[in-house]
């Protein structure tokens, strides 16, 4: 045992040891738990557009490589400072139009943010438009032209100047209005705040008809020599012009064929040829093409049953045809009459209702043209949607 005046010397030095060993482990406790470095940078927009003299506060999140938010020093600049200047506090003023970086920087790590300055007010885009890319010779036209700015605003009010790329073909006035003068194609261009549109007029002579036929969702013509158009909706082929696509003008039947006359249902056309045969095209699903050589419609992976875009020949003479809204009938030259396609409602004559072994066609399957039952001679044939007279 010490000396008591040893031992109280002794209290001194203990306590400055433990002092030293709190400090020791506090400092090494301070090494272990220091911040991750930080791995990425995110920069926050509230928009990727600003007009020019306005300004915009963005905003930079630090994330250690666990995606734990960090608390670090940024620092802000521009890749641009003629489009837009930013603040050590990320405050970002558009000084003219262009395309500029923000970009954000902590512990050498860098995000960045793109931003479009532009003028508002201006016009950035020009589209033009109109009833048709067509017209006929000496028809007119009025065209519109819409202003955009950089940012998809519309824009109304603005002064717009027209021009045509070939006047003497389609002239255009101060508003827009095109006017039709001579065979061909021209450009008919507008311009506002240095944005410009533009839209192909193509000038083609009248077509005159004979005699039309008006289905359900198109139209057909027969002209003075024979010639066939149609135009309207196509996604059955009833325009028939080798094609599914519709169209807002006359279109030529595909097969170069010369008709007499033509007929149109719901979604089918049919035409006679000048020495009697029968023609059909457009939907078959209700066997109204008549036909052995329809194939499956498909648009966009709707299965649309049987069709045809082009004319089928029916292997059938007849001196005039008629077309309901599924289904048709042929008068022959000794007054026969002969119907095919729908008998929902009994509308082939038959006696019957429905599916017949004859006279009637289901999507997918073989129709021929057949005689449905033994009727009187009859002068002239009309057929309407669900019914023959």
């Amino acid at each position: 045992m010490l000396p008591s005046g040893l031992r109280e010397r002794t209290v001194p030095c203990r306590n400055f040891l433990t002092l030293i060993a709190l400090l020791f482990g506090a400092a090494c406790q301070k090494d272990a738990t220091s911040p991750p470095t930080v791995a990425v940078v995110t920069i926050v927009l509230p928009s990727g557009n600003l007009a020019v003299s306005q300004s915009m506060q963005l905003s930079a999140v630090a994330k250690d490589a666990s995606g734990t938010p960090r608390t670090a020093t940024l620092t802000w600049t521009s890749s641009d400072e003629r489009v837009a200047t930013v603040s050590s506090r990320g405050l970002v003023t558009a000084i003219a139009a262009g395309v500029v970086d923000i970009i954000a920087t902590a512990n050498g790590i860098r995000g960045q943010g793109r931003l479009m300055v532009y003028v508002a007010g201006v016009a950035a885009r020009l589209d033009v438009s109109g009833p048709s890319g067509f017209l006929g010779l000496g028809s007119t036209m009025q065209l519109a032209a819409t202003a955009y700015d950089a940012v998809g605003v519309v824009l109304t009010g603005r002064a717009v100047t027209w021009s045509s790329s070939a006047s003497a073909v389609a002239s255009v006035s101060e508003s827009g209005f095109v006017t039709a003068l001579a065979l061909g194609t021209a450009v008919i261009s507008a311009k506002s705040d240095g944005a410009s549109g533009s839209a192909s007029i193509t000038v083609s002579a009248p077509v005159r008809f004979a005699s039309i036929a008006l289905g359900a969702l198109h139209t057909c013509g027969l002209a003075a020599d024979g010639t066939a158009s149609c135009w309207g909706d196509n996604i059955f082929g009833m325009l028939g012009t080798g094609t599914f696509s519709p169209s807002l003008v006359p279109t030529k039947v595909a097969g170069n064929i010369a008709f007499a006359s033509l007929t149109a249902g719901g979604s089918f056309t049919c035409g006679l040829t000048l020495d009697g045969k029968a023609w059909c095209w457009g939907t078959g699903k209700e066997g109204q093409l008549g036909a052995l050589t329809a194939f499956d419609c498909d648009f966009n992976g709707f299965d649309l049953g049987r069709c045809s875009n082009r004319p089928l020949a029916l292997g059938a003479t007849f001196r005039s045809l008629s077309a309901g809204y599924q289904h048709a009938c042929g008068l022959t030259l000794d007054g026969v009459a002969y119907c095919w396609g729908s008998n929902k409602l009994g509308q082939l004559g038959n006696g019957m209702v429905g599916r017949t072994e004859r006279g009637h066609g289901e999507p997918r399957e073989k129709v021929e043209v057949v005689l449905t039952v033994a009727i009187p001679k009859f002068g002239a044939l009309s057929a309407d949607e669900h019914h023959l007279r």
